[in-house]
């Protein structure tokens, strides 16, 4: 999917209500669910190009991966998603160390969650420390089957 792919999505028709509600002219909220892939194109760079460029220049800056990503972590979690890095194709991951990870991320969360309850109630740092692992587990549930589906032979 192109950026311009995703803002048509995300858009839907309703340019002018996204112009206002950004505060930019209707014609530029156009243009940005255009393509713009090379000189004869009308598109414009729009929102998810800019923040495109700022990971990949953090990237290219040696920045470390976690600090790079932070715009994409911050929108999962401000809509309440969770993503994951899929493992890179050839990396020597296999299904086995797969689903030994997600077996350990699983026991983390389970740990944090009986350590949690040992005094019959679950403060804000113990839901943090649980949905952290939770997360954690999920990352790994999702590197586990994206391998599972590439070792198809």
């Amino acid at each position: 999917m192109h950026s311009y792919e995703a803002m048509q999505d995300a858009i839907q028709g309703k340019t002018v209500e996204h112009a206002k509600a950004l505060g930019v002219s209707g014609s530029l909220v156009g243009k940005w669910q255009e393509p713009h892939i090379d000189f004869t194109d009308s598109g414009a760079y729009n929102p998810l190009d800019r923040i495109a460029t700022v990971v990949e220049t953090a990237l290219r800056l040696e920045l470390p991966r976690s600090k790079a990503l932070s715009p994409v972590y911050y929108l999962n979690h401000r809509f309440n998603l969770v993503c994951f890095q899929m493992p890179i194709p050839g990396d020597g991951s296999t299904v086995n160390d797969a689903l030994i990870q997600t077996i350990k991320e699983f026991s983390d969360v389970a740990q944090a969650t009986s350590e949690s309850l040992m005094d019959g109630r679950i403060s804000n740092l113990d839901a943090k420390r649980i949905i952290h692992e939770g997360h954690e587990a999920i990352r790994a549930i999702g590197a586990l089957l994206h391998i599972v589906k590439e070792s198809i032979r």
